[in-house]
């Protein structure tokens, strides 16, 4: 169940920045903050509101990140290589996260009107801080250089220019300190909590291949010894699995109030047909005995759903499954394949308005990430493979030792632990993609993909383009000199 409902009680807490330069300088719908008192019942509707800002940034947006990474189709002008700055995905991703960052750099700005804060109070703030780093390390590894607001913006002063990809970087490092200093190990769910600052801190120095810094959140992470892997793979990503032991920060979701998803149902009369997944990603699952299906002598192609990695069946729906009251076939897919994680399949329920959170850290992802740093600093000890090990035994899956060996070499445990990245977080939303971009293989990704060819641009792919409607608004906002 649902301990926190997010519902905005009031306010238009975002000053509009996107405003026709002839319009009056004095902005109407400008919220005064005399009008909002100090108290910690009125700070926490306003933090409501910035989690609520959260939830409509992932509520049908999250998935599509995958369709970058290789493993799923999405029939669209980025994917197609034809975008331009008139995008319009480029400005639904770009006003969500700024709609966070203006509703918390409203909540922090009386926040720092008060003279001595209590724990609730700094605990408020914490959370306010993380929400806005997180809204900004997305649009740092998708956008790149953007305006870095850190301040309640009047209308007078809307024109900002964009900084730089670290500066943005800066801000966030330093604010994740104060955050995770401030920051309950324990909080009511779904809300931030010292494991997630942590887990977001290691995310943005992995960016940065910074791995002593992400070895070292990553390991006081585990110290806390709040988080385990959550005994099913099967059900943790249904509703059931909600606030489970490996949820490290989730979004939360409710049907009938209108605070719902619309990433879990399927669409009336057929299967949830968004963002089928890709050949290049099914064929990534190895066999059970640990081995890839062009090694394994228990891959047989035409059944090639017996004898996988049970990741597989978690993520990807099969034939003869049963959706909607029917039997799933490959032909009903433009890909052959149907995504099955976070979906549910076994239900009359439609899309929009869904019930299941979704998890945007988990500690599965931060067992891994720690295993990439040892790896990638040089330090191939036995707590790499045990790492590896413990992701793979929840689902039965062979040790390391047991199939590819013992001693291995820095590239071996390298193009292992990607490989189990792959199979673990793939279709996740930004994980994957992510991924690809910061060890710097989209374009070999790219090429490999055998459904629809898929373009590489260079920095075109690697980095979206300001959207024309803000640099039409804004004179002092100048756009990307690859997409100029």
């Amino acid at each position: 169940m649902k301990n926190l409902k997010y519902i905005v009680i009031f306010f238009l807490l975002f000053t509009e920045t996107s405003c026709d330069k002839n319009l009056e300088l004095v902005n109407p719908n400008d919220l005064s903050i005399a009008a909002i008192g100090q108290s910690e019942s009125d700070l926490t509707l306003l933090l409501n509101g910035c989690y609520d800002a959260l939830q409509k940034n992932h509520a049908d947006a999250y998935r599509w990140l995958d369709n970058f990474s290789g493993i799923s189709f999405g029939d669209n002008n980025i994917t197609d290589g034809a975008s331009t700055p008139e995008e319009a995905r480029y400005l639904l991703c770009w006003s969500r996260s700024y709609l966070l960052i203006g509703r918390c750099n409203e909540l922090l700005s009386i926040i720092k009107g008060i003279q001595a804060p209590n724990t609730a109070i700094k605990t408020i703030e914490s959370e306010a801080l993380f929400l806005r780093s997180y809204a900004y390390y997305q649009l740092m590894v998708l956008f790149k250089d953007v305006p870095l607001v850190t301040s309640r913006q009047s209308f007078a002063d809307r024109l900002v220019k964009k900084n730089t990809q670290a500066e943005i970087r800066t801000q966030i490092t330093k604010d994740l300190d104060y955050v995770i200093q401030n920051l309950p190990i324990n909080n009511r769910y779904p809300k931030v909590t010292k494991g997630a600052a942590m887990t977001l801190a290691a995310k943005v120095y992995a960016n940065f291949s910074e791995w002593n810094k992400v070895s070292q959140l990553t390991n006081d992470l585990i110290s806390l010894k709040k988080y385990s892997l959550y005994p099913s793979y099967d059900n943790l990503f249904s509703e059931a699995a909600e606030n489970n032991s490996e949820a490290i920060l989730s979004v939360a979701y409710l049907s009938g109030l209108g605070e719902g998803e619309a990433f879990s149902g399927i669409f009336s009369g057929s299967p949830n047909q968004m963002d089928p997944p890709l050949s290049n990603y099914a064929d990534a699952f190895y066999c059970t005995d640990g081995k890839p299906i062009g090694k394994s002598p228990l891959y047989n192609k035409t059944k090639f759903f017996e004898n996988r990695d049970p990741r597989y069946e978690v993520n990807i729906l099969r034939d003869g499954d049963i959706i909607n009251k029917q039997p799933f076939a490959a032909k009903f897919s433009v890909t052959g394949y149907f995504l099955q994680k976070y979906v549910r399949v076994n239900t009359t329920a439609y899309r929009d308005d869904g019930p299941v959170d979704f998890m945007i850290f988990r500690y599965a992802d931060v067992l891994l990430l720690r295993a990439e740093a040892l790896i990638e600093s040089g330090q191939l000890t036995p707590e790499v493979y045990q790492l590896i090990n413990q992701v793979r035994s929840r689902v039965k899956m062979p040790k390391v030792e047991d199939v590819e060996g013992a001693n291995l070499t820095q590239a071996q445990l390298r193009e292992i632990i990607r490989q189990e990245r792959l199979v673990e977080l793939g279709l996740e939303g930004d994980i994957r993609w992510f991924d690809i971009k910061r060890w710097n293989i989209v374009e070999q990704v790219y090429n490999s993909i055998t459904f629809r060819k898929r373009p590489y641009r260079g920095e075109k792919t690697l980095f979206w383009p300001i959207p024309q409607t803000e640099i039409a608004n804004n004179p002092n906002l100048v756009q990307h000199d690859w997409w100029k």
